[in-house]
């Protein structure tokens, strides 16, 4: 009688739910081992549960099995009486709840399989198991299709009733050859057990709080009950999506087909290969004899490349000022062009640049000499039949009596095609 006109105030009916409340689970437990008249309370019986089966054994539906859940030792809210005076419930109507709950739990195994079947034709395979997943029911979730150099593969995605996974992976095993096969079965059923008590218990605090709530006669009363009440509203939805998730996942199991076939890849199609790279070359000669004088000469050649990296020229030049007919100088070289990986390793279609060497014969102002230089390059456009290049190139050229030896310094413009 005085604890039931004390709970009258709304004051203490706060205190009741805040502090009081969290210490009844070590009294539900006392109350939930002991039926009225002294009788134990019935026990949930854990059948022994079978032995997960080899991911390469049994399909799916050989993996429905009883699982033991251990008793909640949380109290059943209704089993107890709240401040607006309800009848508690017996242990008895707790235990039939608890039965119930358990029951629910064995049913939640998580199924997933993956399958890799080697088919004739893809497309085809791929049509028959949209037809198989009307049939039985399933749901395609996703689907993508490829094919590429005569070989095809499609992978697809499907949400099958968990009662129809046998027969499902059997019908799709014989669209084809099976490659490899892996099927697991998870036992989610603590896990749902867990979240269904606890979301029992949430709900009856919330009732707890909603009462209290109601005869809250101060706005701080209200206030504090009101934050009390939106977090556990907020653990309660929660809850019930993380259980409606386990719901789906116990309903359907994940099939994952990868259907796939290996064919004959077809004939390459040749690309023509070039067997020379013939181009033009303008420069412009300026050649330093010291105290003989300097001489500038304009020059126009030929050039014939057995790969693109290497080339022969054939250049002529005429003396800039001259007033006689004829070449008044000639050159034969060979050169070669060296890229640097770290500026692209002349792959760019844009702006290239390289080093090279070049020797071979000379002839001006009527001598006969040997040349060799040094050549730094920069391809300003290159495509795979075509390449124009500009180059700096400095040669000495030594070997006959009368001319002595001299430098050379030639800028060019090039453009070269492939045959």
């Amino acid at each position: 009688m005085v604890m039931n006109a004390a709970l009258t105030s709304p004051i203490a009916r706060l205190a009741f739910a805040l502090v009081v409340a969290p210490c009844l689970p070590a009294c539900g437990a006392a109350t939930h081992a002991a039926a009225p008249g002294g009788a134990a309370a019935p026990q949930a019986e854990a059948p022994e549960s079978d032995a997960p089966s080899d991911s390469e054994g049994d399909s799916p539906a050989g993996f429905e099995r009883t699982m033991a859940v251990p008793r909640s030792t949380e109290p059943d809210p209704a089993a107890f009486t709240p401040p607006g005076g309800q009848p508690a419930t017996t242990a008895v109507q707790a235990g039939d709840a608890d039965h119930r709950h358990l029951a629910e739990a064995r049913r939640m195994v998580d199924i997933e399989a993956r399958l890799s079947i080697e088919v004739e034709d893809v497309r085809r395979a791929a049509a028959a198991l949209r037809k198989l997943a009307e049939r039985s029911g399933a749901q395609i979730s996703s689907e993508d299709v490829s094919s590429e150099e005569g070989t095809s593969r499609a992978e697809i995605t499907l949400r099958v009733p968990a009662e129809a996974a046998r027969d499902v992976l059997t019908n799709i095993e014989a669209l084809g050859v099976a490659r490899s096969r892996h099927v697991n079965a998870k036992d989610i059923g603590k896990e749902f057990y867990d979240a269904t008590i606890r979301l029992q218990n949430l709900e009856a605090v919330r009732k707890r709080y909603e009462e209290i709530l109601a005869q809250a006669a101060t706005i701080e009363e209200i206030l504090r009950i009101e934050d009390e009440l939106s977090r556990v509203r907020r653990e309660i939805e929660q809850l019930k999506g993380v259980i409606r998730w386990m719901g789906d996942r116990a309903a359907r199991a994940t099939v994952y087909v990868s259907l796939f076939t290996e064919g004959t890849a077809p004939a390459p199609i040749l690309k023509p290969q070039a067997k020379l790279y013939p181009g033009l070359r303008g420069s412009y000669l300026h050649d330093f004899r010291g105290e003989r004088g300097n001489q500038g000469y304009l020059g126009a050649g030929l050039v014939i490349g057995a790969v693109p990296t290497i080339a022969f020229e054939l250049q002529a030049f005429r003396a800039i000022g001259s007033d006689d007919g004829g070449v008044d100088g000639l050159f034969a070289s060979i050169g070669s062009r060296f890229y640097s990986e770290f500026l692209g390793d002349g792959n760019r279609h844009y702006l290239n640049p390289y080093l090279g060497v070049r020797g071979g014969y000379a002839r001006l102002l009527g001598q006969d000499e040997i040349l060799l230089g040094g050549q730094l390059g920069l391809e300003l456009l290159k495509r795979e039949w075509y390449v124009l290049d500009v180059e700096l190139r400095s040669y000495v050229l030594f070997g006959s009596e009368a001319a002595g030896g001299h430098l050379g310094i030639e800028p060019t413009l090039g453009a070269s095609v492939a045959f």
